[in-house]
């Protein structure tokens, strides 16, 4: 019968698939209590025994096989139904943060805060240069001398990126 099936005998698949799938449905409902994903889990497996068929090592019975495919399934399933659910549950943690936050927060600082994201969002789509010299200038305080100095480049330069800067994130803000 496995040499049949390897050799992509459907009549034999169809045969199995009758003869267990009722028994198989019975057996993947007791994992994942619910008919209509057993059903999904049996057709998963025959799906994957025509697909994989000459690849199939059965070592004890057909029937075995069928029942060990099932079960595995069925655990697979509900790992990934569980990693589902756990980041389901952290999102909904995160938003209900969040709207915690929001309801703790004044109106000035809800528009502080927003702005305050948007301009890190500006400031990122710089590019890496102007980025650098607009943060040296603006949030360590150093006069565009002594970042030509550092970065090796005219006064002018840095003048440059300062009001390249200036300009794309006036426009990001508006």
């Amino acid at each position: 019968m496995v040499e049949k099936l390897r050799q992509g005998d459907v009549t034999i698949l169809e045969y199995l698939f009758d003869l267990y799938f009722p028994a198989l449905t019975r057996y993947a409902y007791l994992y994942v209590q619910n008919k209509d994903m057993a059903k999904d889990m049996v057709q998963e497996v025959f799906y994957n025994l025509c697909k994989n068929r000459n690849k199939i090592h059965i070592q004890k019975s057909v029937e075995a096989f069928l029942y060990i495919s099932v079960k595995n399934q069925c655990l697979n399933q509900l790992r990934h139904q569980e990693v589902r659910d756990q980041y389901s549950e952290s999102c909904n943690k995160i938003r209900k943060m969040e709207i915690e936050f929001r309801k703790n927060m004044t109106d000035d600082e809800v528009i502080k805060n927003e702005t305050e994201v948007r301009l890190r969002h500006a400031i990122d789509s710089l590019s890496p240069k102007t980025r650098h010299v607009f943060n040296m200038s603006r949030f360590e305080g150093k006069r565009n001398q002594v970042i030509a100095d550092e970065l090796n480049i005219s006064v002018k330069a840095v003048e440059k990126h300062i009001t390249q800067a200036l300009k794309k994130i006036k426009a990001f803000l508006e």
